[in-house]
């Protein structure tokens, strides 16, 4: 088996977004009013990604070219070209810009992201649900992280990759088996509870990885307090990420923490992040259920109970970490976050 998690850059690419490098804009400008409307982040194969919520604005593919010089494409969904306030400022950037251009590709981003963040869809982001919270999120613990804070967030969207699809697909219906059955148990014995057997499986796109205060890898389902349904399936659907993650840790933990390593370079992480890398060396996976605005008088509460107990009597070993469940909340200048206690 072949997992990686290789988000970091190449090393002569990187040269070219460190402070004074001729495409360092793409990493420290944020061209539009709301602080937390775009929250940038590295991708496989040499990728930096613009997020708004739970769209993707940008993506700005870099190379080497030709001349050995670095080169930047940037590409975004089609719908933004089509977008009436957009287009103009869309065909204007979708290009591949030379090391030389780079004060045009500089003017053209900033020109666009501003329409793009307009043309985008009000449910990734304006309804200030998930798409919101998960921005809000990793920029408070990921740019403005303290070393006082519960979590470092150092991804977002997290997929663990494969040499082949088979691969992965093989590797995902092993892990997800046992929380799988819970949930179908749970829905075939009552369908007015738990709704009807939809076949849908659990995926492989974890929200939110972080490194919590003793070193331990942190994976984070993110769910609004709107979402009842979700609340109550999340402790199945994030233990299916913790395993995966701890299944495969010691051949993905490199990459991540080089991914840690740049963004400290970039400024994507304050420098004093790199202390978190030291703490427990990542050496084991504690799973989150994080409720942003969650409502008290909501059954999902008593139902998330079921599901954990469901779980443990489908014989689910219990993580060494265990399972937490997250409050979260907008307090006067900053995000409130307090941990339930245990629900089973």
């Amino acid at each position: 088996m072949h997992a990686r998690y290789e988000r970091a850059l190449n090393e002569r690419l990187l040269r070219a977004l460190l402070p004074g490098g001729a495409f360092s804009f793409l990493v420290t400008e944020r061209p539009v009013d709301d602080p937390f409307a775009l929250d940038v982040q590295l991708r496989e194969r040499n990728k930096i990604v613009f997020y708004h919520g739970m769209t993707r604005l940008l993506t700005v593919q870099l190379r080497i070219g030709v001349n050995g010089e670095v080169e930047a494409r940037a590409h975004a969904a089609t719908a933004y070209g089509e977008s009436e306030g957009c287009k103009e400022l869309y065909r204007a950037l979708m290009k591949w810009w030379a090391i030389g251009e780079a004060a045009a590709f500089r003017a053209a981003l900033r020109a666009y992201l501003p329409a793009a963040v307009a043309a985008a869809d009000p449910s990734c982001y304006r309804n200030r649900q998930e798409g919101y919270w998960q921005n809000r999120l990793c920029l408070r613990y990921g740019k403005h992280w303290t070393p006082q804070d519960e979590w470092l967030i150092i991804d977002r969207e997290c997929v663990i990759s494969f040499n082949h699809v088979d691969e992965q697909k093989r590797f995902y219906e092993r892990t997800r088996h046992a929380y799988q059955g819970v949930k179908d148990l749970l829905q075939n014995a009552d369908k007015g509870a738990w709704g009807e057997p939809d076949g849908q499986a659990f995926g492989d796109e974890l929200d939110l990885l972080a490194i919590n205060r003793s070193g331990d890898l942190a994976t984070i389902e993110l769910k609004h307090g709107d979402n009842a349904s979700g609340i109550c399936w999340a402790p199945l659907q994030v233990g299916v990420y913790r395993d995966a993650f701890e299944a495969i840790l010691s051949s993905v933990r490199p990459g991540i923490q080089e991914l840690v390593r740049q963004k400290i370079t970039l400024g994507l992480l304050p420098e004093a992040a790199g202390v978190r890398l030291d703490v427990g060396g990542l050496k084991r996976v504690e799973p989150i259920v994080a409720v942003a605005q969650p409502d008290a008088r909501s059954s999902c509460w008593q139902k998330m109970g079921r599901v954990m107990t469901e779980m443990a009597r489908a014989g689910i070993p219990q993580p060494v970490v265990p399972l937490r469940v997250a409050r979260l909340a907008a307090g006067a200048g900053d995000l409130e976050l307090a941990f339930m206690p245990a629900l089973a």
